[in-house]
């Protein structure tokens, strides 16, 4: 089911798989996709599992009345959605900005998450040269459009190997990228300049916790997900090799195989 959720902000574009079946995930996707992005996981998990995927605002089919987003709006937007499909506890996963969002989202509603999955995503904040990279990208979209900024992002979400081997694959993502409004894109791109770092607040999740990191992503270190692995309680970790940042599309399998054995162990 494919359907609009109007909050205050606009309208979150999601889609609801297989309502009738028991333990919940919900899947948030990074920037600047949209839930397309997590195709493999869904017919993966669907066939064991509830699987909701939304459009972050401003981005996909999401459509937000405010120009502005921030990670904690993101955060309200995921508790409105559990709320409204009456969804009291789940398991939660995102990768990279979604990655973000997870992991505030549990620092603030714990009690909401049988279990989250960070994968190549970091707790650590901006510096100064990752915020100026952000507004460097800004302007570029204000001056040039998506297109540009389509293909130098392209070269840091995915893998050279991935690009060459998947070509269709690889050009259907970056039509995806092209079609996002540039505001969106904007919004979202100062969502994640202003985050908190939450390096010090890891000790207090005591939510089950999966890392996944991949050894040739070029945008989240193994040191960040060392922070992450190391910092949380009780915390599991797998790093996928052969992949660059979007993990969940160059290896699908093992991404896949990594989260069922995890939630198998908690279900």
């Amino acid at each position: 089911m494919s359907t609009y959720l109007p909050t205050s902000n606009g309208e979150i574009h999601y889609c609801d798989y297989n309502d009738v079946v028991d333990h919940p995930m919900v899947f948030i996707h990074g920037f600047p996709l949209d839930q397309t992005s997590w195709d493999n996981q869904v017919s993966f998990f669907k066939k064991s599992n509830r699987v909701i995927t939304y459009d972050l605002m401003g981005l996909g089919h999401s459509k937000f009345s405010y120009p502005t987003v921030t990670i904690d709006s993101h955060v309200d937007d995921l508790i409105h959605l559990m709320n409204h499909l009456h969804l009291d506890k789940l398991h939660l996963v995102g990768l990279s900005m979604g990655g973000y969002i997870a992991l505030r989202a549990v620092l603030k509603h714990s009690d909401r998450f049988h279990s989250v999955v960070l994968a190549n995503t970091k707790a650590e904040g901006d510096d100064n040269k990752a915020k100026a990279n952000r507004f460097e990208q800004i302007d570029q979209l204000k001056l040039n459009g998506t297109s540009s900024f389509t293909k130098s992002i392209l070269t840091k979400l995915l893998s050279p190997n991935y690009r060459e081997k998947y070509f269709n694959e690889t050009e259907q993502l970056s039509r995806i990228i092209a079609l996002q409004s540039i505001t969106g894109l904007n919004a979202n791109l100062i969502a994640m300049a202003s985050r908190f770092d939450h390096t010090l607040d890891l000790r207090t999740i005591k939510t089950p916790t999966l890392v996944i990191s991949a050894l040739n992503d070029e945008i989240i270190s193994q040191e960040n997900s060392a922070t992450l692995k190391n910092n949380i309680v009780n915390a599991e970790s797998v790093t996928l090799e052969d992949s660059g940042h979007l993990s969940n599309l160059e290896q699908p399998v093992g991404f896949n195989a990594a989260i069922k054995s995890f939630l198998n162990r908690r279900n």
